[in-house]
């Protein structure tokens, strides 16, 4: 029998694999709150929610979501994710069309009977620049 928190996540995955936003709004409570910190964007409900995600379709059409870990306890829980795709479209001011990109990132989920009340995403923008603009200076580069 699976954990709840992995049907959630199963479920969530799927919902975003398949571009579903019908059956992505239902795994949010109506007044959900999505937060992702790198590109410093809040939506709120359903409404914005889709929103966020005709965005994310629209730069990455074959958008594929992995939670390969993931955990959860009373309304708290928290996943590591892998998302592949292709960009299209500009990204920090230069045409990324084409490139195939790959990012991870850390969330964290508040629960209320079973759906998800807040998302924050983090991940690691610097990477994801790295890939899709090889060779363009970034904020930070390491000694």
């Amino acid at each position: 029998m699976k954990r709840p928190v992995d049907v959630l996540f199963d479920s969530l995955a799927s919902a975003w694999n398949s571009q579903n936003l019908d059956a992505l709004c239902a795994l949010f409570t109506p007044d959900c709150t999505y937060i992702d910190m790198a590109f410093n964007v809040t939506s709120r409900g359903h409404a914005g929610l889709r929103d966020f995600a005709r965005h994310v379709y629209s730069t990455l059409p074959n958008f594929y979501l992995q939670f390969p870990v993931r955990f959860g306890a009373g309304n708290q829980a928290a996943s590591e994710w892998i998302i592949t795709g292709t960009w299209r479209g500009d990204f920090e001011g230069a045409d990324c069309t084409g490139r195939a990109t790959r990012f991870t990132g850390l969330s964290r989920y508040e629960l209320v009977d079973n759906k998800i009340r807040l998302n924050i995403d983090c991940w690691d923008f610097v990477a994801l620049a790295k890939v899709l603009r090889p060779g363009a200076k970034v904020a930070f580069e390491p000694a």
